[in-house]
């Protein structure tokens, strides 16, 4: 962002916040998903794994959607506490615009991953961390040095790295192959 301006840099900031805030709410329901994926493989009841995971889901997705409404709703009451700066606040808006939907996308994304975690499945999941992370970075440096794109176009990473998550843990966790291991057998994958 340092590339694009000192009102880029601002606004990330705020956003940065705003995003924070959403994921404070967003990784504690992660954290659930990991805690009661793995509880309940330790009671070998694994056909509930993905009703219990369907359900942190749902709640999580209510809860990046709620928190995408209140800051769209209130964005105007709350954007004079971090600045007055009318280049600011506009770079801000459109940041926005595009956090919208990715606060909810972070939300169900992290609660998928952690449930993989909870299934033990830690290489796979350092796979797949490293494959988002490495995807985030490319999609930066095409959108910001390369081809020198719009403030908001940057903010638009936000969709590659949870969709990614989002996709490659639903694959995991649909497919079901870690429902042959008992704990005992499962490997350290």
């Amino acid at each position: 962002m340092e590339h694009l301006g000192r009102e880029e840099v601002a606004a990330t900031h705020i956003l940065r916040n705003a995003l924070g805030v959403i994921g404070i709410g967003g990784w504690a329901l992660a954290s659930t998903s990991n805690t009661l994926v793995s509880n309940l493989l330790g009671q070998n009841r694994k056909q509930d794994v993905l009703l219990a995971v369907k359900r942190i889901l749902m709640v999580s997705a209510v809860f990046g959607l709620g928190c995408s409404l209140f800051l769209y709703t209130a964005k105007d009451v709350l954007m004079p506490y971090f600045s007055t700066d009318d280049i600011v606040v506009d770079r801000t808006m459109q940041g926005l615009r595009v956090i919208y939907g990715s606060s909810v996308l972070l939300c169900m994304a992290t609660v998928l991953f952690n449930a993989l975690i909870g299934l033990g499945a830690t290489r796979i999941s350092m796979i797949f961390e490293v494959s988002c992370v490495l995807l985030y970075v490319l999609y930066l440096t095409l959108v910001v040095q390369v081809f020198h794109l719009n403030f908001w176009w940057a903010w638009t990473s936000e969709y590659a790295y949870w969709g990614l998550l989002f996709v490659l843990s639903s694959i995991y966790i649909l497919r079901k192959k870690w429902m042959k291991y008992t704990p005992a057998s499962a490997p350290v994958s």
